[in-house]
């Protein structure tokens, strides 16, 4: 299984609109999206859960460990 990579498509401007409720194309940052970063293919995901105790991403390919990405 390849490492994680902390990275982030959210510039200064996106958080900005979002901060001031007028980014109306929020489905391009959020939720899961298939990548290319640094020459590897991967899956980005962000989530807005600002009250959340923990948010893990589970699947097939950490076998459904909760603990693995969170």
């Amino acid at each position: 299984m390849a490492n994680v990579i902390a990275h982030s498509f959210f510039t200064d401007f996106d958080i900005n609109l979002f901060k001031s409720g007028k980014h109306f194309r929020l489905y391009e940052k959020f939720g899961a999206h298939a990548i290319e970063l640094n020459g590897e293919l991967g899956v980005y995901f962000s989530v807005w859960a600002p009250t959340a105790k923990s948010v893990s991403v589970i699947g097939d390919f950490n076998f459904w460990n909760d603990k693995q990405h969170k």
